[in-house]
């Protein structure tokens, strides 16, 4: 096998792992405030590269009500997102998050989110792809953790790719106040380039540079 081969197979493989790397989760913690700007009319950051916007229902965006410390990967120093109050509440509340390229979620994290200690009822996040909570959500959440226990955490795996989703109180209830929770973190992946084409764009760039190379000795 010649030098030059060997050289296009070390530069599809570097440009392939590249990629893969960057399929790595990152999360947004919206109960750390000091990672991303927030007012009352929104929220924005940077995460791994990906930049994102929270946009509100209505003015309100706020996170101030007081966490219970590190749960799990969330450093827990407030509750996350909430509109008006502390928390985003049904009927007219939602949170719609826009990134400035095409992820996959992977992975919610709600907090103040319960079941009715009778078990008759529990309250539900719906996702929406998009802006707003009209249409079909395309999946749901649903709280585990009876009223009055805790932080009221909920974390839930999932798998969809946009660039813009929304996260609504559908009405359910934990038979205490209203429906409604906090927005605790989002993680997701940043979608790469199909592994197949950076290894033909490496093995193509090689070529070319050998091309070249031909030509300056001919």
């Amino acid at each position: 096998m010649s030098k030059q081969t060997l050289k296009i197979i070390a530069a599809s493989a570097a440009v392939t792992f590249a990629g893969a790397l960057s399929a790595s989760a990152a999360l947004i913690d919206f109960t750390d405030t000091d990672s991303y700007t927030l007012t009352a009319d929104g929220a924005s950051g940077t995460t791994a590269g990906v930049g994102w916007t929270i946009t509100p229902s209505e003015s309100g965006l706020n996170a101030s009500e007081a966490g219970a410390g590190p749960l799990g990967p969330l450093a827990g120093e407030n509750d996350g997102l909430g509109i008006g109050d502390d928390e985003i509440t049904t009927p007219d509340q939602f949170v719609t998050i826009t990134f400035d390229k095409v992820v996959e979620l992977t992975r919610v994290w709600v907090l103040d989110f319960f079941t009715a200690v009778d078990g008759s009822d529990a309250e539900e996040v719906d996702v929406f792809a998009g802006l707003g909570d009209s249409g079909t959500p395309i999946t749901s959440f649903t709280a585990s953790t009876p009223a009055g226990i805790g932080p009221g955490i909920g974390a839930f795996s999932t798998s969809f790719f946009g660039t813009t989703f929304t996260f609504a109180p559908n009405g359910a209830n934990d038979g205490e106040g209203f429906a409604d929770f906090a927005l605790a973190g989002i993680e997701f992946s940043e979608i790469p380039l199909p592994a197949g084409v950076l290894l033909l764009a490496g093995a193509l760039g090689g070529l070319g540079l050998m091309r070249r190379r031909k030509q300056r000795t001919d």
